[in-house]
């Protein structure tokens, strides 16, 4: 679990807070050493902003609890247990509860989701990270659809939330506003030389990298560029992030949530949150 976060509601909505569909987004805290800061951010395509991972002042209450990840069943029914007794205690006219959890199997089937999605307001669902500098050989890090049974994906793991009882409203799928950077290949499934940009990725707003080609994988949903100083990169664009927003709205969840908000393009044409928030409400 990422994270399991009780934020005021009061201090969640925008202008947008009206809409059909949730796009929500994170804020990371250490942001502000870098000099950005919550208020720098365009709020006309967002409906939340989880501040993470922060505790802030009871005015404006945020709490966040870090839990990498239940292991066990135990674990699964401890963690349950404390989603309940957060929401007995937070008044839920008040307080958003939700949880952000990995779409691989080998973590939730240790937890209960439809007693967890029963105290959760949203079940934000990391559909990202799924190959790294961790793993031996390249791969996409975020793909909507995966070509093998045993793959990991966006669609696998909101299949599973579903099939154990989540209802499809409370899940946002998540959209990545990075890349994972893979050097010396040129796609997947290649071993590759070590990872390229900090600590293996590039935020989104400096992708595609300079002399690079970015293209899309229309099959699985991802997109991705190769050349330059990153060699091949796995991140999503406007194009799959529409895709993910078309995906959404067939299987009626609740919308989408980008990790993480600064880290967008201001570029005209190039934002990943105005994409989603414009695919989700267009007709």
């Amino acid at each position: 679990m990422r994270s399991s976060s009780s934020s005021a509601r009061r201090h969640m909505g925008t202008s947008a807070s009206n809409v059909m569909y949730t796009n929500a987004v994170y804020f990371p805290n250490q942001k502000i050493y870098e000099n950005f800061t919550p208020g720098m951010m365009d709020y006309g395509c967002v409906s939340h902003v989880y501040y993470a991972f922060a505790n802030v002042l009871a005015d404006g209450t945020v709490l966040v609890f870090t839990w990498e990840y239940p292991s066990d069943a135990q674990q699964g029914a401890d963690f349950v247990a404390l989603l309940a007794a957060i929401r007995i205690h937070l008044p839920e006219e008040q307080f958003f509860v939700t949880a952000a959890l990995p779409a691989g199997t080998s973590v939730l089937q240790h937890i209960n989701i439809a007693q967890a999605a029963a105290y959760l307001d949203f079940v934000n669902l990391m559909a990202y990270d799924f190959c790294g500098p961790w793993e031996h050989r390249s791969g996409h890090h975020a793909q909507l659809y995966s070509l093998q049974k045993d793959e990991v994906s966006g669609s696998s793991g909101v299949s599973y939330l579903i099939a154990n009882g989540c209802p499809s409203k409370k899940i946002l799928l998540g959209i990545p506003v990075y890349g994972r950077s893979f050097l010396g290949v040129s796609g997947p499934g290649h071993r590759h030389k070590g990872p390229g940009g900090r600590n293996g990725a590039f935020e989104y707003h400096e992708l595609p990298r300079k002399h690079a080609k970015e293209t899309v994988d229309k099959r699985i949903g991802a997109a991705s560029c190769v050349g330059g100083d990153g060699g091949f990169v796995s991140y999503d664009n406007p194009e799959t992030v529409k895709m993910k927003a078309a995906f959404c709205k067939q299987k009626g969840l609740g919308g989408l949530f980008y990790w993480s908000g600064p880290a967008d393009s201001q570029e005209k044409g190039r934002s990943l949150i105005a994409a989603g928030f414009k695919s989700l409400h267009s007709s």
